[in-house]
This record gives C-alpha cells, structure tokens and sequence, in this order.
C-alpha cells in the first residue's frame, strides 16, 4: 500500500530514547517517497484530534514497542478511528513486531509499511484494563515483566533471571475458567495465556499457529514445573513445538471468564496491570486495519 500521508506517534521513552532519530528516518524515508509526513507525541491526545480533522492520513505509524503500539490502538478505538495502524519497531520489546514479520532497521521497515497490505486485526479486550493486540498473561511471565520494570538492564540474561526469581517465588495457581462455549474448565499450572499471536519478542513461540486474523484467541497454560522441565519447555518454545510437552495445553475461545486461586499479577503487551483475582476476556474480531508486511507468515 503506497502511503502519501502518514501521522507517526512517536514515544521518545522507547527503547534508546533517541526520538530525533526516529523522527530523522520518517521524514528522509517521506521525501524519498514523496508525500506528507506528520508526527506526534504519543500523549497529545488533542494533537492527534487536530491532526486527523486537518489531514487524510493514509496510515497511522505507531513508533515504540509493545506497550506505544496498545496504546496508540487504543485511542484509535476509542476515536472510531479506521486508518490504517502501522508498526515501527523502536521499542525495548517489539513483540508483535517479531511476530508480524516487521524488520528491526527502521529504514526497511519504512519500506515494509509501504508495500503492506490493510488486513482486519483482532483485538481481545479485557473488562477494566484495556486491550492486547499481540499475548497478555497471568503468573510467571507477568512476574518477568514486574522485575524487568525494577532493574536498569534488559536483554536476555535479564529475562533469565526474573525468570528463574519467578520460578522459585511463585506458587501453583488455580485457574477457574468458562467459556463462550459453556463449558467449564479447571486448570491448575504457573502461568495462563491470553494469546491473540504466536510469539514473545524473545522469539519463543508460545501459540504455534496462532493467527491474529482468525476471529479467536487461545488460552494457553503453562502447567508447575521445576528448573529442569521449564528449561525442556524452553527448548521447544525455541526450536520446537511447545504443543508436544506433557506441560502445556490450550483451547480456542471468543469469550472466557477466567476466576484465578490465589491472584497472580497480569500484563497486557508488556505493560504490567497489577494482581488480579478475576478476568473477563472478549474477542472483537476485525476490529482494527493493521498493516502486514509481505512475508507476514500469517
């Protein structure tokens, strides 16, 4: 899709924090291209307003990580907003972006967005807390994400180690589920995801198959296990097939009620929502246009 105007929402806080730059790589690739280019801050509400009465804007560019991209798709379904939502992966976490097939060098993910394609995005929205366009989840990776947010580092070795911090803190937890189906489930294990894609940034590939297009989420649960186990279920998130471990199970849903024993701490998209005992989780298929680069595997 050729774009000759685009609004850029940049958050100077992403990743290196380095926004000139950001906005240094929109502008060159506009001129090469031709075209209007427009850019905002990701908390000028009334300037995004003003924005899109004055212009018609052919995509909207969410420049940051996981937690801008929510964040600026939010406010458009809060401002029935259409347009297009495209991806520029900036961020400490790029997530979706990974998952979506967007290139990590901004340049090319430029060039990506211009030859991509408007394709109807499903959006799971959560009673209370907002939306996740890409993997919310209960427990142990919500306890990553909370120790992330304590320490300067990222990376890896930063993961790693909330990771095994979470591993020895964390009790078995109790998820009491029903779904739109009716049926009942009662799951017991250290981790619930609410997955809309397939993958963490990390690369782990916690939903295989899962597709963002096809009008259901999966709830995928990760079961209690021990060092050993976690690091085998590691191994197929990475170069494997989660869905052939002893310990893990998932269903398809549009709408699940889930009650959690004791309440576990809750993300969205990499932003950390606090503990919860209850969540209701609904499915709005379609609801946003996102721009998908040609080698989305989708």
């Amino acid at each position: 899709m050729p774009l000759t105007s685009t609004l850029t929402v940049i958050n100077p806080h992403s990743g290196d924090g380095d926004d000139a730059r950001t906005r240094q790589a929109v502008r060159r690739w506009q001129i090469r291209h031709g075209g209007r280019v427009s850019v905002v801050h990701f908390k000028d509400l009334q300037g995004w307003r003003e924005q899109l009465v004055a212009h018609d804007f052919d995509a909207i560019l969410a420049a940051g990580g996981d937690g801008t991209v929510n964040l600026v798709a939010q406010r458009m379904l809060d401002m029935q907003c259409d347009i297009p939502l495209g991806i520029l992966p900036c961020g400490s976490a790029n997530g979706l972006a990974v998952d979506l097939g967007y290139d990590s060098d901004l340049t090319k993910a430029l060039d990506q967005l211009h030859r991509a394609t408007p394709t109807p995005f499903d959006v799971i929205e959560f009673e209370g807390h907002g939306i996740s366009l890409h993997l919310a989840d209960l427990g142990l990776n919500a306890h990553v994400v909370r120790h992330f947010e304590s320490v300067d580092t990222r990376g890896m070795g930063t993961y790693v180690t909330g990771a095994l911090k979470a591993l020895g803190n964390q009790p078995e937890t109790t998820y009491h589920i029903r779904l739109d189906s009716g049926r009942q489930l009662e799951w017991c294990g250290q981790m619930l995801l609410f997955a809309n894609a397939r993958m963490y940034g990390t690369g782990a590939t916690v939903n295989p198959g899962g597709d963002p297009t096809d009008g259901q989420f999966e709830l995928c649960l990760i079961k209690k296990v021990n060092l050993l186990n976690m690091a085998k279920l590691s191994v197929r998130a990475f170069w494997g097939d989660i869905r052939e471990s002893n310990h893990y199970k998932r269903v398809k849903c549009r709408h699940a009620e889930v009650r959690v024993e004791p309440p576990q701490c809750f993300q969205m998209d990499g932003e950390l929502c606090g503990s919860v005992e209850h969540i209701s989780a609904h499915l709005r298929a379609g609801a946003l246009r996102l721009l998908l680069p040609e080698r989305c595997s989708l």
